[in-house]
């Protein structure tokens, strides 16, 4: 209703005001703002495997050994990944992070504020097994270690080369390098050598990766900070919610803890 139209009365302004900004009006509204937080890197490692990245690629249909997820361990410096499978219910993840005292870095989600390592190479997986998979999709798992075999031995973006390289210095050879009589470059025996070379090379792609990255992520982001006691409310935008009118944030909370 147009209030300034019809009425008007000492320190209007400032009544709407509190009034625009009252429980029922805040939860309603919906925020047209960049999405809050700049991205933030995670640090590049010194040597292949010193950091991983993990996350669970779940809704696989059940193969007769019971797998129904796939359980992805990206190597954050070399890139070379190994696809588990494993089912939606394990908890291994979390054992291992407490048993072998992992310094564990969580992501956030919608969107993430990281590099995201292991959320492209779960679209590749799920691609590459669509491409791939046979008549009887629950054979996914058999797949595995050739999907394996040719994500780690194919030149990645952010590296400028292959897994296989980074980690020991070659990339194996493909059954279609043999059907064409292509030579192998296995012939020098000086892989541990040429791995360390290739790995501190690599260890500069990533790091003008990171900084394209960010400079662009941080064009549609807004950066925000709340103090220890500030309450926030939080969005329903990435819950699932019933019905089209349901309010765009759905309770208060205190933040606790400084990041």
């Amino acid at each position: 209703m147009a209030i300034r139209q019809i009425f008007w009365w000492p320190n209007m302004d400032n009544e709407i005001e509190l009034f625009k900004s009252c429980v029922p009006c805040a939860k309603g509204k919906s925020l047209h703002l960049r999405p809050g937080g700049l991205m933030q890197p995670l640090p590049i490692p010194n040597v292949p495997w010193e950091k991983i990245a993990m996350d669970l690629i779940v809704g696989l249909p059940k193969t007769k050994e019971g797998w129904d997820a796939i359980l992805t361990i990206v190597c954050s410096l070399t890139k070379m990944s190994h696809f588990i499978p494993t089912k939606h219910s394990a908890s291994a993840e979390d054992l291992a992070i407490t048993g072998l005292a992992m310094d564990q870095k969580m992501s956030t989600a919608y969107p993430s504020h990281t590099d995201g390592q292991a959320g492209p190479t779960d679209q590749t997986i799920e691609q590459m097994l669509r491409c791939s998979i046979p008549g009887d999709d629950t054979k996914w798992a058999d797949l595995l270690p050739l999907l394996e075999l040719a994500y780690s031995s194919t030149v990645h973006a952010s590296t400028k080369t292959t897994s296989f390289k980074l980690s020991y210095g070659f990339t194996p050879s493909s059954p279609l390098c043999k059907k064409f009589a292509i030579p192998n470059e296995n012939a020098e025996l000086r892989f541990p050598w040429k791995a360390h070379v290739q790995v501190q090379r690599a260890k500069r792609e990533p790091k003008n990766a990171q900084e394209y990255q960010t400079r662009y992520a941080d064009t549609k982001r807004r950066e925000v900070s709340f103090a220890v006691g500030q309450e926030v409310w939080l969005s329903t935008s990435n819950l699932t919610i019933d019905g089209r009118i349901q309010s765009v944030k759905a309770e208060v909370y205190r933040a606790i803890q400084d990041h």
